[in-house]
């Protein structure tokens, strides 16, 4: 499995960890793909606040919609990632190994990755 972690980052001067992608690759496409992302936006704020939180809530719904609608939907993030706005940025994939449930390691990676507080 590989994970990316989705930043942050409105200018050169700092960013932060806003969601977390972990995903599965097959050899014709991917069996597993879910996204969680922050949804108390007041540390984004507090880091940035000419941030348009609105817009970025709606950009943050939409990718976990379309990738967790569908394990097809990350080829779209993975394609679409360079093209987003230079404000949300995708790590490179970094690989995992998960001897267990999938949906409990997205819990751990959100536990490490993401701000505190940040889900509620």
């Amino acid at each position: 499995m590989e994970f990316l972690i989705a930043r942050y980052a409105p200018d050169l001067t700092g960013e932060i960890n806003v969601g977390i992608v972990l995903l599965e690759r097959t050899s014709d496409g991917f069996s597993f793909a879910k996204a969680q992302f922050i949804r108390n936006l007041q540390r984004l704020s507090a880091f940035d606040d000419d941030a348009d939180v609105e817009v970025l809530r709606s950009i943050f719904d939409g990718i976990e919609r379309d990738v967790n609608s569908s394990p097809e939907g990350i080829a779209v993030l993975l394609e679409m990632r360079a093209g987003l706005s230079n404000a949300i940025q995708f790590s490179d994939p970094k690989g995992i190994v998960v001897s267990g449930d999938p949906e409990s390691e997205l819990d751990r990676l959100v536990s490490l990755y993401l701000p505190r507080g940040s889900l509620f």
